[in-house]
């Protein structure tokens, strides 16, 4: 659903054994050696905030690594064989940002299934103009984001849509349908970032309350 980048040897879609939902990206099948498998995305940023997903690895120990990038910068790397999902998280600056998964591999042995795994990824607040999304959603406009608990969720098209609003432990807090667009007002809950998940394409983002 986003205009995401791929090196030469892509990720790919997987329904075996997502986190969450009925599927997850996996990093490219028979990897050569000595070579990555990239994704990554470019995305502005319009506060400080975090990103978050879970990931698994299945890779031999110390020499095939699946690494995370900010903007060029690892910020994270995982090896080993992973026997479930862990979630990692990240502040992030606003500003246009670079974010890169890379599945490493060196030029030796393998172990296990050779490759990493993501899934559901949560981004900071970002600008939803920028983001590609399917042919039926080309844009949604989510204002005023940070906000003082009141923001608006509009869309380009008339498809009857539902927003579920959680809490940073992942509670569910409001929860409201509608065509066209979706008003939360949550002025009564304490400040914090919030996570907004649109239903049936199944986009998540993340929410700023001041």
């Amino acid at each position: 659903q986003y205009s995401w980048i791929q090196g030469n040897y892509p990720w790919f879609i997987t329904n075996n054994n997502p986190h969450e939902g009925i599927s997850c990206s996996r990093s490219a099948d028979n990897l050569p050696d000595n070579q990555e498998s990239e994704l990554s995305i470019d995305l502005n940023v319009l506060a400080d905030g975090n990103i978050s997903f879970y990931k698994k690895v299945s890779s031999e120990q110390g020499y095939d690594f699946l690494k995370f990038k900010i903007n060029g910068q690892k910020v994270g790397e995982w090896s080993g064989i992973d026997s479930d999902w862990t979630l990692s998280t990240f502040p992030v600056s606003a500003g246009q940002t670079i974010f890169k998964w890379e599945y490493d591999k060196d030029g030796g042995w393998s172990e296990g299934e050779d490759c990493a795994y993501i899934d559901y990824i949560v981004f900071p607040p970002i600008d939803l103009g920028s983001v590609s999304l399917e042919e039926n959603l080309t844009h949604i406009n989510l204002f005023p984001n940070p906000n003082l608990g009141s923001f608006k969720l509009s869309f380009s098209d008339k498809k009857y849509r539902t927003a579920n609003l959680y809490d940073i432990n992942g509670k569910l807090v409001f929860t409201k349908s509608n065509s066209g667009s979706i008003s939360f007002d949550i002025s009564d809950k304490t400040s914090g970032t919030y996570t907004v998940k649109i239903f049936p394409e199944g986009i998540t983002y993340q929410i700023i309350k001041n």
